[in-house]
């Protein structure tokens, strides 16, 4: 520990961060993550970092995250771009720096379309008036990439409910929207317990959980 460091504060709020949608090479399956990072590579080698993340915002399906504090235990994560919308959560993943915790925050939107695969018993594709829970996941920081800015994977799993689950989950979210209450971080636990105890429970989300995703690589500004 250098001499320094006993006067180094923790963080309280998340950098802000550019990021590039990977899922033209992540289809879930496949091992393309040196596909990805030769890419980004190479564009952060050809040009000033400032001019990169120009580059970023220019490209489709762009996500922009930037954080706030609400209270002395949460903060609230906005997203711009691809995603629009807050998203709240526990502080103290900050400072965790570890793979095995992660910045995770849930909301329930509405959503004109679904996807649940004919094999269990879904239509496919629908577009019409449905209700998609939203689970947002911010690892904690990388070394895959030659600049001194934070990196950090982040990603979006789309879950398409069915009647039941939304009625489950709903006074959960209606909760969890009101970013002012002190008992914030109580509708968080709340909504993590409704999912992981609750819905994903299921013998249907245990053959199918996620319906839909997007992936992103992010990028300190």
């Amino acid at each position: 520990m250098g001499i320094f460091d006993i006067f180094k504060s923790e963080p309280s709020t998340l950098e802000n961060l550019s990021c590039i949608n990977i899922n033209e090479w992540n289809d879930g399956y496949t091992a393309t993550g040196p596909q990805v990072i030769d890419f980004i590579k190479k564009k952060i080698e050809s040009m000033p970092y400032e001019k990169f993340i120009k580059f970023l915002k220019k490209r489709d399906l762009y996500l922009r995250i930037t954080d706030e504090e609400v209270n002395d235990q949460m903060n609230k994560i906005t997203l711009k771009g691809a995603i629009k919308g807050f998203f709240p959560y526990p502080r103290k993943f900050l400072n965790l720096n570890s793979e095995d915790w992660d910045i995770i925050s849930y909301r329930i939107v509405d959503s004109k379309t679904r996807y649940i695969p004919e094999k269990i018993g879904g239509d496919g594709m629908e577009f019409g008036a449905f209700k998609c829970l939203e689970i947002l996941t911010i690892h904690d920081q990388m070394n895959k990439y030659p600049c001194d800015n934070p990196t950090r994977g982040a990603g979006i799993q789309f879950v398409d409910l069915d009647d039941d689950e939304f009625e489950l989950l709903k006074p959960l979210d209606n909760k969890l929207k009101k970013y002012k209450d002190s008992k914030l971080y109580n509708h968080w636990l709340d909504m993590w317990k409704g999912i992981y105890g609750g819905i994903f429970k299921t013998k249907k989300r245990k053959k199918f959980p996620i319906n839909r995703y997007m992936s992103f690589t992010c990028f300190g500004e």
